[in-house]
């Protein structure tokens, strides 16, 4: 329920400039100046960055403290009231969030196709922020301590670096979550177990109308905005990385160009070379389209997916052979509610004797296609990654989507030309597309938000994968 909570909030408040908190356990660890680790793929342009919680601040990685005995602090983390929120939204157990809401549910038999409810009664919501014109004085002069057990293993990983928790949404007051699962079927029975989480306390009695409550308290973060730092291994000067383009990491020298710390540095060119790539590979478009309905079967299975791809990636770039099980491999990803298994022998993904599946052992075009399909789709909601799956099957609906939307992908312009006879104004399924992804449409002109380009450029690229081909590059 505060997973889903977490996600809803930032879904409001803006989901490109907003991270959820992913669980109550880690939300002490997120706070104004917290120190988290960047994870981030370096395989391809789409990165997808992955913030891992530890329990430092900046303060513990400074040569000297920024805020010893509360010094500086008022001058550098101010507080606001941001908005008043008590919603209730329904959830798919097949969905994404699925996954959290069954383990809250656990001591109830739940079918993927029941549903829940979750009322989120969070009243006002507060953003401690930094400001950060202040906080670029007053530490300019400081260094970060290059030996610090945190610090000193990061400074020769391409792929880790710092990050500063700039700002997090809290509660003002105790708020309460209300879960209620929908039965899709009988009533089945039922049996006594608490829900704890650290920091949260459930109250009531479990019982056959399957519904929990939790309580979770003041002050506990539910979304964050950060900013990572570019670290010079010589003397452990920093930079806040201002520019959202761009990434940090640790560099011999900060007057380097910051593209140098991850790849290349015109975003534009990669994105034409890989369209290239698509198109000039043997992509077996229509088992990918066959694969990718199956997925958004069981939307729950795209994070588990993204993990397993993640590993795969990084056991192909040490050269190590992995194997596992296909029993445990199913459990994993969900395969017995879908048929995702031609997707992974699509990708590489081999099964030998004794039902042994190794992973990948050379990379490839299409390992990688599949790879970013699943990055691409980890990075959307549910009701986005449904009516994906109604425009795929409509090829009037993918076609346009494709002409249409050329423009976003190419220069992130958020207004593009609209015909009047275009299937997003004419058919159901486009306007359910139009709502989902935030699209302002006329009988002349599509519009987009700042917070949706993102998400647009995804589609785009989702259905390019999946239907493209050079004359729609060309169109």
């Amino acid at each position: 329920m505060f997973s889903a909570t977490a996600h809803q909030v930032v879904k409001s408040l803006g989901k490109d400039s907003l991270i959820p908190v992913q669980s109550i356990d880690v939300s002490d660890n997120i706070k104004p100046l917290a120190i988290l680790l960047t994870e981030r793929r370096r395989r391809f342009f789409w990165r997808r960055t992955r913030y891992l919680t530890t329990e430092f601040c900046l303060d513990d990685i400074l040569d000297e403290a920024l805020c010893k005995d509360g010094a500086n602090k008022d001058e550098i983390v101010r507080s606001r009231e941001l908005a008043k929120f008590d919603f209730e939204t329904n959830f798919s157990l097949s969905g994404k969030l699925g996954i959290d809401l069954q383990k809250e549910f656990l001591d109830f038999e739940l079918d993927a196709s029941d549903n829940a409810t979750v009322k989120s009664e969070l009243g006002e919501l507060r953003k401690e922020e930094v400001n950060l014109p202040a906080f670029l004085s007053l530490t300019k002069e400081r260094r970060i301590n290059l030996q610090h057990q945190l610090v000193a293993p990061l400074t020769n990983d391409s792929t880790r670096s710092l990050c500063l928790v700039t700002g997090v949404v809290h509660l003002a007051a105790t708020a309460t979550l209300t879960g209620q699962i929908k039965e899709s079927g009988s009533e089945s029975g039922s049996c006594m177990m608490p829900l704890c989480s650290k920091g949260s306390t459930e109250t009531g009695e479990v019982s056959k109308s399957k519904v929990k409550k939790l309580e979770v308290p003041a002050g506990t973060a539910l979304a964050y905005t950060v900013r990572e730092l570019l670290v010079s291994t010589v003397d452990g000067q920093f930079r806040v990385v201002l520019d959202t383009s761009c990434h940090g990491g640790f560099v011999f020298s900060l007057d380097a160009d910051v593209d140098d710390v991850d790849g290349p540095s015109s975003d534009s060119l990669v994105k034409a070379s890989f369209l290239h790539g698509i198109l000039s590979s043997e992509i077996p478009k229509d088992d990918l389209r066959a694969s990718l309905l199956e997925i958004l079967k069981v939307p729950k299975a795209i994070g588990p997916l993204d993990d397993l791809f993640h590993e795969a990636a990084v056991f192909l770039e040490t050269k190590i052979l992995k194997t596992t099980l296909l029993s445990i491999l199913q459990e994993r990803i969900y395969s017995l509610e879908a048929n995702l298994l031609p997707f992974l022998s699509l990708a590489g993904f081999t099964l030998q004797e004794a039902d042994v599946v190794v992973y990948p052992t050379s990379s490839s075009e299409l390992f990688e296609a599949c790879e970013l399909l699943i990055t691409l789709l980890n990075g959307l909601d549910d009701d986005q990654l449904s009516i994906i799956s109604a425009c795929i099957e409509e090829t009037g609906i993918s076609q346009d989507i494709l002409c249409l939307l050329r423009p976003v992908w190419d220069t992130d312009t958020r207004e593009v030309e609209m015909p009047s006879d275009s299937c997003l104004l004419q058919t159901d399924t486009g306007k359910k597309l139009s709502q989902a992804f935030g699209f302002e449409v006329t009988e002349f002109l599509l519009s987009l938000s700042e917070d949706n380009v993102r998400d647009v450029q995804a589609l785009y690229l989702i259905i390019f994968l999946v239907v493209g081909s050079s004359d729609t590059q060309q169109q």
